[in-house]
């Protein structure tokens, strides 16, 4: 038969009796234990020693995405105006310092061949010999040439004699500076030319090409001003195979006294006819 819940026992739910009935249960077991303490809980570096020892911890925080980029140290200096500045250096320096030039043409062969690229310094003094870029000044365009005369030179040119049965064949073109012939090792010419005495007024020089049969030089267009030089070429920097200095400021070998003479009679004798 069903008592409900009338029958049933009184509990005592208070306070007092569930410590008691706690602490019973505690001393039954033979030792007293007390609840839990902050101090006894394990603290944060003993738990990273307990898993193998210690870890760098990653600290996020909230809103960040990742690490920030660090800043170009090219973009956090260099400004509009230092911009500018080097750009006016490059430019300065190419205008009074040096400058490449590609060779056109076969006016100056063979001491450079069409495609050579040469280095030219604009700082130097020029000397006899030197092989220089310049404004052609008829043309207008650029050109390479050597100069055989400076300022207050007296230059003239004829023909060279070679023995031949019978007499002589003028061949090619005799260089006289100031009187003086001078043997040209660099220039390659076989035309018969004649240039009669002209002596460079201030500021100007002489130049010719190389290879004397194919070059439009100062024979055709006079002296050239030093304003329109633009400076020593000095290097052939490619193609590599080619790689060399140019030689420049060299005098030439002084030919014999003898030839001298007869180039000098022959000339003497064609301006008379």
């Amino acid at each position: 038969m069903w008592a409900g819940p009338a029958t049933w026992p009184a509990l005592d739910v208070s306070a007092g009796a569930i410590r008691g009935g706690l602490g019973g249960r505690r001393r039954r077991s033979g030792r007293e234990e007390s609840p839990p303490c902050r101090e006894s809980l394990p603290t944060r570096r003993q738990q990273q020693a307990s898993h193998g020892g210690s870890h760098e911890m990653t600290v996020v925080r909230i809103g960040e995405l990742g690490p920030k980029p660090r800043k170009s140290l090219l973009r956090s200096r260099v400004t509009p105006g230092m911009a500018l500045l080097v750009l006016l250096a490059i430019a300065a320096f190419r205008l009074w310092v040096l400058e490449t030039a590609i060779v056109e043409g076969h006016s100056m062969g063979a001491t450079l061949l069409p495609e050579d690229r040469v280095l030219v310094l604009k700082f130097l003094r020029l000397k006899r010999f030197d092989v220089v870029v310049l404004t052609d000044p008829q043309a207008r365009d650029t050109a390479i040439k050597r100069v055989v005369g400076l300022p207050g030179d007296t230059v003239s040119m004829v023909p060279r004699l070679i023995p031949v049965r019978g007499g002589h064949l003028p061949v090619g073109s005799q260089l006289y500076i100031n009187g003086i012939p001078y043997d040209e090792p660099y220039a390659a010419s076989s035309l018969p030319t004649v240039l009669p005495p002209t002596t460079l007024p201030k500021g100007s020089y002489f130049v010719l090409g190389d290879n004397r049969d194919d070059s439009i030089d100062s024979r055709v267009y006079g002296p050239v001003e030093e304003r329109l030089i633009h400076g020593v070429a000095t290097l052939i920097v490619y193609p590599f195979p080619r790689i060399r200095v140019i030689e420049h400021g060299a005098e030439p070998v002084l030919v014999s006294a003898g030839k001298a003479a007869l180039n000098r009679s022959s000339a003497g004798s064609e301006k008379g006819t």
